[in-house]
């Protein structure tokens, strides 16, 4: 039987093929961060081989969609909803509450949701193909702290918010083959800045799209990484690939046309800012566009991740292609694989699968290595899977009007070795603790790998120095990290990962290196920005409230980080003296550490616009001790630290600070640390700081 991908005959002739872009090779299956396997699932299956249902009404629709038992569901007729865009009293919202392990689409050639959106907030494991959804309040398509969502061959438009927004924690996005336009905010992989909950998440990819006659957010990422391969802008009027707050985002192969800014560095072209972020472009075409083209030479690795390269295509062909987004024929019956299309890393074990279609009894799988000729047919209870293979497959199906044959599926397996390691090999500035709560001050940073192939445990070695023996154990776990405990600046350290499998054989890992940067102190003025920093902490240039020691501080963006210096003087009791801004009522918490034992803490809860300090007395230091500066910010707080000050904590006479006095320039405190002024005339008898020194007036 020739088969179009999916499609029996039968169900070809009824589609109107010339409205709507026929499904070929190309399109098939999921691709991109939708199937990474991370959170506790195996990339995204949707309802997978739930019940399948069909649904006609709203109260229908509603009702399969809740709560978190896989389904499939079938909207059978398009669907008004009560929702109206207007301003204030006008406007009414109106959207679908949407449960976790759920595949909606539309049938037949597609159908329209009026004035009916989605929303899904603390969900995972989202499938959303072939409707048109427009006129919604607030938006078509709301994913909130929601992960693992393929949105496939949708039209949207025209809605009074957003046209698919995935923000507060989001992760694991694709969205393939689906026009977006006549609209102004259009996506967003983001919350905005000040979100910790965004940190290390907000991984999306967007392939083979259209946006139309859009003006913004097409789309925005923020903090996490964003691919965009293969899709055609045209007539966006402010930008388009938006990118900010450390995201690290590749644009290829993708065609803008009349269009402005299509690469758009939203808030900070200055590297060093928390506002700033990377783009790589590579493969692009561009023609009668105005605005940034320019990338920052800096993406990320996405064959970490997931494979794509056999279904990116040049750029020249993306225009062709735009008439394929949108709404398809016959999408209920489209075979969805399970491991998705371009996914790595599977283990021994897993078993091939495909989605429920509506009346099929039954699946054949058939299996061949890539390069191979022939196909063999796949038996989840013998086929045995190799370690470091790829491989080919499709699947047929047998339902009551005949055979439907999928298109070709790819993915890879594991290796034999732990890989992919964090912090990665060779790496000369780890950071070597990181943040892992909001409110939780910076822990050290763990060691992370990807899966071997088969394995029932992990011995982890780590040593200093580029050698590492068996007697360098640090211990043995089950999952793919562990804690090193503390870590040096500065210090070069290998480390190895050995995979224990089931009878008790050990495959030896690769040796991986890391480093970090070191900052050395004495007694004196330390810039916080010449310190190591980790978590959410970032340089920020001079500031519209208040000049800075330097013109330069560190600032904590939502979240909690550190700053790091080493002492490199002799034994020694100090006090340190930390001068910070604090513009905001809110209950920031600063601690100071040396090595790993707390020895001050402090509230930065005023809202002004002076610099103000704090002074943590008689410190010990000895050579070699690391001095930890930690702050947690209080929600969207920004806390500001400008420098440290080491003075010994023996008070001294005014005949032993003449350098202090002599400087053009004197910043005095009281020993509680009040800021009292540049002028030691007129101030009562007692101790003060004096340009970071003690000294008796």
């Amino acid at each position: 039987m020739n088969n179009l991908r999916c499609f029996s005959a039968a169900l070809l002739a009824v589609c109107s093929m010339s409205a709507y872009g026929q499904v070929n090779d190309n399109m098939c299956g999921l691709i991109g961060f939708a199937n990474y396997r991370d959170l506790g699932l195996y990339g995204t299956t949707g309802g997978g081989q739930g019940e399948v249902v069909r649904v006609s009404t709203r109260e229908q629709l509603a009702q399969y969609a809740k709560g978190s038992s896989p389904c499939v569901i079938i909207i059978e007729n398009d669907i008004t909803g009560k929702g109206n865009i207007g301003e204030g009293a006008a406007g009414v919202k109106d959207y679908i509450s949407l449960g976790s392990n759920k595949t909606i689409i539309g049938g037949g050639n597609g159908v329209t949701l009026n004035k009916l959106g989605f929303d899904a907030n603390g969900q995972q494991n989202i499938i959303i193909r072939n409707l048109k959804i427009t006129n919604c309040n607030p938006d078509a398509l709301a994913f909130r702290n929601t992960h693992h969502v393929w949105v496939d061959h949708c039209d949207l438009s025209s809605c009074a918010d957003g046209l698919l927004d995935f923000t507060i924690g989001s992760s694991y996005l694709s969205v393939s083959w689906t026009k977006f336009s006549n609209h102004d905010k259009v996506s967003i992989c983001n919350s905005g800045t000040n979100h910790f909950e965004d940190h290390g998440k907000e991984r999306a990819t967007y392939h083979h799209c259209w946006f139309d006659n859009t003006t913004q957010r097409n789309p925005r990422f923020g903090y996490g990484l964003g691919h965009v391969f293969n899709n055609y802008y045209t007539n966006n009027s402010s930008y388009c690939v938006g990118y900010h707050t450390r995201a690290k985002v590749v644009v290829e192969n993708s065609f803008f046309k009349n269009t402005h800014s299509p690469l758009n560095q939203m808030y900070s072209e200055d590297p060093v800012t928390a506002s700033y972020a990377d783009v790589l472009s590579r493969g692009n075409k561009f023609e009668s566009v105005s605005g940034n083209t320019n990338d920052t030479g800096v993406g990320f690795d996405i064959d970490r991740y997931y494979s794509y390269a056999s279904y990116m295509t040049d750029a020249d062909e993306v225009e062709a292609q735009s008439a394929k987004t949108g709404l398809a024929c016959g999408l209920e019956n489209d075979i969805i694989p399970f491991p998705g299309n371009g996914a790595t890393d599977v283990l021994n074990g897993y078993k091939l699968q495909c989605g429920s279609l509506y009346g099929s009894v039954s699946y054949k799988y058939m299996l061949s290595e890539d390069g191979a000729d022939a196909y063999l047919e796949y038996d989840k209870d013998k086929t045995q899977l190799k370690p470091s293979t790829n491989y080919v497959w499709y699947a047929e199906a047998q339902t009551a009007s005949g055979i439907l044959t999928s298109g070709k599926f790819r993915f890879a397996t594991a290796s034999k070795k732990a890989g992919l390691p964090t912090p990665t090999d060779g790496d000369e500035h780890a950071k070597l603790r990181e943040a892992l709560k909001d409110k939780t001050p910076c822990t050290t940073m763990m060691l992370r790998w990807r899966d071997a192939f088969e394995a029932e445990s992990y011995r982890v070695y780590l040593s200093e120095g580029e050698t590492v023996n068996d007697r360098d154990m640090i211990g043995e776990t089950a999952v793919t990290e562990i804690n090193p405990g503390p870590l040096k600046y500065g210090q070069l350290y290998s480390w190895r990962v050995d995979v224990v499998l089931g009878n008790g054989e050990v495959v030896k890992g690769d040796v991986w290196t890391f480093s970090s940067y070191r900052k050395e102190v004495g007694f004196g003025r330390t810039e916080m920005e010449d310190a190591t920093l980790s978590g959410i902490a970032y340089i920020e240039r001079g500031s519209q409230y208040r000049t800075y020691s330097n013109d330069n501080a560190v600032v904590g963006e939502a979240g909690p980080g550190c700053m790091s210096v080493v002492w490199s003087e002799a034994d020694a009791d100090c006090d340190i003296t930390t001068t910070f801004f604090d513009w905001q009522k809110k209950n920031g918490t600063y601690r100071l550490y040396v090595n790993e034992e707390q020895r001050d803490t402090w509230i930065a809860s005023v809202n002004g616009k002076d610099l103000f300090t704090h002074v943590s007395k008689n410190i010990g230091l000895k050579p070699g001790d690391e001095i930890r500066i930690d702050f947690c910010t209080d929600g969207n707080q920004r806390m500001r630290t400008d420098c440290i000050d080491i003075a010994k904590a023996a008070a001294s006479g005014i005949n032993d600070i003449e350098e202090g006095l002599n400087a053009k320039e004197l910043r005095i405190y009281t020993i509680d640390g009040r800021y009292v002024g540049d002028k030691i005339e007129g101030l009562e008898s007692g101790l003060y700081i004096v340009n970071g020194r003690k000294v008796a007036i």
